[in-house]
């Protein structure tokens, strides 16, 4: 996948960015086995695993005052809950 966002370089000439990110998403609908009228049954619980392969800061890089000790870790995960806000 593609992603655009805030520059993190120190090299970067622009204010925005393109990086390579792959990422693995999964959800599991975990009120499924309430009955079809429930609107609980359309929450999902969500995990995601990004791995961002180009454009992050490196050790020694110089952003906002801030001098990065280490290379930025392109690993990230988070969980989310998604919430219908419409009837299905």
């Amino acid at each position: 996948m593609d992603k655009f966002s805030a520059a993190e370089r120190q090299s970067d000439r622009r204010a925005y960015t393109h990086k390579l990110n792959f990422e693995l998403d999964t959800s599991v609908a975990v009120f499924k086995w309430l009955a079809t009228d429930r609107w609980l049954r359309g929450v999902e619980l969500e995990g995601s695993l990004d791995y961002v392969a180009t454009g992050l800061p490196k050790k020694g890089d110089r952003i906002d005052r801030v001098r990065f000790i280490d290379n930025a870790s392109p690993w990230s995960f988070s969980i989310v809950f998604v919430l219908p806000i419409a009837p299905l």
